[in-house]
C-alpha cells in the first residue's frame, strides 16, 4: 500500500486571495485593528512629513491610516482588496480620507506628498523582485522632492529562515492565538498562517505568504527610484536597527 504524502506545492498568489473576504476583513480588524507600536508610528509619520500631506498604501482596515486624520493637512489610502477598505470606511473619521481601490505597485494618483508610507510587512506581500521595484517607482513618483518613503519589513539576519516554526502570539480566557511559518529559501518566500482558537469554537485560518528582502536590495530598489536610505530604526522611537534587528523600518528621502 503506498503512503499518502503531502504535496508541498503551493500556488502563493492564491494564498494570499484566500483570506481576503468581509469576514475575514471583519476578522483581522478585530484581532489586528489595535497595536501597541500604532501610536509611536503616528507620531513618527507626523513629525517626517511636518504634519503635510500623507499617503498609505496596503493600508489594510486603517489602523495607521484614520490616527492621522486632523493632524496632518491631509491623508489619502491605496488599498488593493476592496473588503479592508470597506472595514475602513465603517469607522469613524473614514469620510476624511481619501480612498483609492488598486494595487500600490501599479497605480499613478498623479498628485504628490510629503510622506509615503508602507508598513506592517505589506511590501513582503509583493511577491517577485520586479513588482517589489515597481513599488518604489509608483511610491518615487508620489512624493514630492525632499519628501519621505517609509517602509517597515522584516530584517533577514534577524530570523533563521529555513524550516518550520510556531509561536503562540496570545493567550486570553478560553482563547489561543497561534501563528505557523514555512520557508521556501530558494524563492525568498515563507508561508505563513494565523490560527484562532476559541472554546466550543470553529477554529479560523489566515493564510499569507511574503517574500523576504535583504537590506541590499531594498537600498538598491530605493535608488533606482531615486530615493536615498538614511536611516533604519528597529523601533517606532527611532533606536538604530542593529544587524540582528527581526523587524526594521526603513526611512528613504527623495532628493
Amino acid at each position: 500500500m503506498e503512503d499518502n504524502v503531502l504535496d508541498y506545492r503551493v500556488d502563493f498568489d492564491e494564498l494570499n486571495d484566500y483570506s481576503n473576504s468581509q469576514p475575514w476583513a471583519d476578522r483581522w480588524h478585530e484581532k489586528f485593528g489595535y497595536r501597541p507600536e500604532t501610536e509611536p508610528a503616528v507620531a513618527q509619520l507626523l513629525r517626517l512629513s511636518k504634519g503635510g500631506d500623507i499617503l498609505g498604501t496596503a493600508v489594510g482596515t486603517g489602523r495607521h491610516v484614520l490616527p492621522l486624520v486632523g493632524k496632518c493637512s491631509s491623508i489619502e489610502a491605496i488599498e488593493r482588496h476592496e473588503a479592508m477598505l470597506n472595514k475602513l470606511k465603517e469607522q469613524p473619521g473614514s469620510d476624511r480620507v481619501v480612498t483609492h481601490l488598486g494595487d500600490p505597485a501599479e497605480m499613478r494618483l498623479g498628485k504628490t506628498f510629503d510622506l509615503v508610507f508602507n508598513l506592517a510587512l505589506e511590501i513582503q506581500t509583493i511577491l517577485t523582485i520586479d513588482k517589489q521595484q515597481e513599488f518604489f517607482f509608483r511610491a518615487s513618483e508620489h512624493l514630492r522632492p525632499g519628501g519621505f518613503l517609509i517602509v517597515e519589513c522584516m530584517n533577514p539576519s534577524g530570523y533563521r529562515l529555513e524550516g518550520q516554526h510556531t509561536h503562540i502570539m496570545r493567550i486570553v480566557p478560553g482563547e489561543v492565538t497561534l501563528s505557523y511559518e514555512v520557508y521556501h529559501p530558494d524563492r525568498h518566500i515563507f508561508t505563513q498562517a494565523f490560527v484562532f482558537l476559541k472554546d466550543r469554537k470553529t477554529p479560523d485560518v489566515y493564510t499569507a505568504a511574503l517574500r523576504w528582502n535583504e537590506r541590499s536590495e531594498l537600498i538598491q530598489m530605493g535608488s533606482n527610484a531615486g530615493l536615498e536610505l538614511t536611516e533604519v530604526w528597529q523601533n517606532w522611537d527611532g533606536t538604530p536597527a542593529s544587524q540582528d534587528s527581526p523587524m526594521c523600518i526603513h526611512v528613504f528621502q527623495k532628493a
